[in-house]
């Protein structure tokens, strides 16, 4: 089983995608830079979602794991900007979300990894747990894909 990252930024799905993945059959582990800490042990999991990846996505992609597979969730410009604007605390090196995707896309055009890479914007695809099944070659059990939503309690008040 080759182990899959989550490199979407925060506000993209990603804990909905490290959910996928477990109920897929990938242990996976969810790392979020707004709410987490770094401290939890990730020892047994084979996938690793972490919307923190944006800060060395280059140093990732060259290690040792260049032969697994890469997610990126995405969302559209403008709710992504609603959506992280409830939030605030959020890093201050935080790319836009349409510029990093298309960063993404270019460094692994560039890698001649493009087959590595699913690009998928779970908001709006309909068949976003097909692909992502179909992607990493398992299949899903349910029809749906898991919509998690972590909200800043703080942002709520």
């Amino acid at each position: 089983m080759r182990s899959v990252y989550g490199i979407g930024l925060p506000r993209t799905g990603t804990a909905s995608l490290a959910e996928a993945l477990t109920l897929i059959g990938q242990p996976t582990k969810h790392y979020c830079v707004v709410h987490d800490d770094m401290s939890q042990s990730h020892d047994d999991v084979i996938s690793w979602v972490d919307n923190s990846f944006y800060r060395y996505l280059d140093q990732i992609i060259f290690q040792p794991i260049a032969n697994s597979l890469f997610i990126l969730t995405t969302r559209d410009l403008i709710s992504w900007k609603e959506s992280i604007s409830r939030f605030p605390e959020m890093p201050a090196d935080l790319p836009p979300v349409d510029e990093y995707e298309e960063t993404v896309k270019r460094i692994f055009k560039e890698l001649n990894m493009e087959d590595q890479l699913l690009v998928i914007n779970v908001f709006e695809d309909s068949d976003s747990i097909q692909k992502i099944s179909k992607f990493i070659g398992s299949t899903y059990p349910q029809p749906t894909f898991p919509h998690i939503k972590k909200e800043n309690k703080q942002a709520n008040v």
